[in-house]
């Protein structure tokens, strides 16, 4: 019997760059093209989740499936059961159509103030989704990466 870690390893894939993209009345909008699987349809599978610093994250099913049970597996607090609790009840499955589009829940984007513009940032095992603004505010305050960070991880 294999490890869905194991299995979320060999499958997963790195997200990079960054895409704007339009967004249309009912949510929906093209994941760029370098980003979809393609091929069947249990892969194309996502999961969309409150994310940090004021975006949506966008993960792999599989990959959110592991991360969410580590997170599940180390609440051991009643904080970090709430954390869970909330995490989970604004976490949504999408599925990107024939064109590429996935629909985020109308509410969810705009819980984070992403209107008819939406800014896709990868993240290496996921995806960002900022409204473009916030993003730039949040660019600027934290524009400088941290010197021993770069040197441990990229030099």
């Amino acid at each position: 019997m294999s490890d869905p870690a194991d299995n979320a390893q060999r499958t997963r894939r790195t997200f990079s760059g960054s895409y704007e993209r339009a967004v249309d009345p009912k949510g929906r909008f093209n994941l760029p093209f370098r980003h979809r699987r393609g091929g069947e349809a249990a892969q194309d599978d996502y999961v969309v989740t409150p994310g940090v610093d004021g975006s949506l994250s966008i993960y792999p099913v599989e990959t959110w499936d592991v991360v969410f049970q580590v997170a599940k597996d180390d609440a051991d607090t009643a904080q970090m059961q709430a954390n869970i609790r909330h995490i989970s009840a604004n976490t949504f499955d999408i599925t990107p159509d024939k064109q590429g589009r996935v629909m985020v829940p109308v509410p969810a984007l705009e819980s984070v103030g992403i209107g008819k513009r939406v800014l896709v940032v990868g993240m290496g095992d996921h995806l960002e989704l900022w409204d473009t603004d916030v993003y730039t505010v949040h660019q600027e305050k934290n524009m400088r990466p941290d010197a021993d960070y770069m040197r441990r991880y990229f030099f």
